[in-house]
């Protein structure tokens, strides 16, 4: 992996937006899962007051089903572009295999929107095919970044489950 993409400033800050905008989104979502008729899942430190650990997870919560903090993993796709379902030209969520490192318990990818996510164990997704694509992604300022052959884990939409947010509501679709 070439250095110059990752982990430099202008790409932290660059995408500085989207990481918060994911997390608000998927505490929102965590907020509305029940167990046992009660949330799932809290908040017992505010998430924007936990340190993001690189390699790690961006937050968690503790999870009363499971009896103990989970760690979860958020990354917004900006090409998504779609309400309520996934894109039905891609045949499955691409996950960048450089998150192999990551310690945290679930991946949630949200829409451009914000009212539409993919939830998976990343212990699921860490199981799947991996492939290796070109990319180009749009950065601060003017021109494009690309990548050549970048490996990405290929996770059938099956692995996991989709949410859409309407009127307030998240359900499953």
């Amino acid at each position: 992996m070439d250095e110059t993409y990752y982990g430099k400033k202008p790409y932290e800050e660059g995408l500085r937006k989207y990481d918060t905008q994911g997390k608000e989104t998927a505490r929102n979502l965590l907020s509305q899962i029940m167990f046992n008729g009660d949330k799932r899942f809290e908040e017992t430190t505010k998430i924007f007051d936990q340190k993001e650990r690189f390699k790690h997870s961006d937050f968690f919560l503790y999870d009363h089903k499971l009896k103990r903090d989970v760690r979860f993993e958020v990354a917004v796709k900006n090409v998504w572009k779609l309400h309520g379902k996934w894109n039905h030209y891609w045949d499955d969520v691409h996950i960048l295999y450089r998150k192999k490192s990551s310690q945290a318990d679930f991946y949630i990818l949200c829409n451009s929107f914000l009212d539409t996510v993919f939830t998976c164990k990343v212990e699921d997704y860490k199981e799947c095919q991996i492939i290796e694509k070109d990319t180009k992604r749009k950065k601060d300022g003017d021109g494009y970044v690309f990548t050549r052959n970048e490996k990405f884990y290929s996770v059938p939409i099956e692995v996991g489950d989709l949410y859409y947010k309407e009127n307030g509501k998240w359900r499953n679709v």
